[in-house]
């Protein structure tokens, strides 16, 4: 048993070091039993978290080598369930933003995160109602980054995905629009 961890906010900074404004993420930093909460929005910064010894103890808590983005969100997640985190007010540390930052909007970043995100609450049971408004967000998400990729086909797809996890229409309007520029450019 641990007593358990702890987290706070950052502070931006750009390539260069110098400050970037610093927008906060969410207004609610939870305390406690966090899982349900960080499920909806990844709120722990790995530099920002202060994790108890015993966590290096239990060898089934290890990274996912699998994964190339998420590693700690998905870790986090999983640590989470029976470990309360505490925020503090404090920033502690400095977030480095730059263009080839690795958790940079992509297709493949976008795509990780709903995977993994799907996994864990298959792998854990959690409700529906608690699952499905997150990946729908995280399809959309993704779908987006394949439009600004002018992939209109897998834009689709993801709304499509999108769609079948909560109905807005909005996304569906966005996938009619997809599906539409997808048989343009395969004229």
């Amino acid at each position: 048993s641990n007593g358990g961890a702890a987290y706070s906010s950052y502070r931006r900074i750009d390539g260069d070091g110098n400050p970037l404004p610093t927008k906060a993420k969410t207004k609610h930093f939870p305390s406690g039993m966090i899982m349900p909460n960080l499920f909806q929005k990844n709120v722990l910064l790995p530099s920002a978290t202060l994790l108890p010894t015993s966590v290096f103890e239990n060898k089934s808590l290890r990274f996912d080598p699998r994964l190339k983005v998420c590693e700690d969100y998905e870790l986090f997640l999983r640590l989470s369930m029976n470990t309360p985190f505490f925020f503090c007010d404090t920033p502690v540390t400095l977030r480095r933003r730059h263009g080839s930052n690795l958790s940079a909007a992509t297709p493949r970043n976008a795509m990780t995160e709903y995977e993994m995100l799907r996994s864990f609450a298959e792998t854990v049971g959690l409700p529906r109602q608690l699952s499905d408004e997150r990946l729908a967000v995280l399809a959309a998400r993704t779908a987006r980054e394949y439009k600004k990729v002018g992939d209109h086909s897998e834009s689709a797809r993801w709304l499509s995905n999108a769609l079948r996890h909560h109905f807005s229409l909005a996304t569906l309007l966005k996938y009619l629009a997809e599906r539409c520029l997808a048989a343009l450019r395969s004229n």
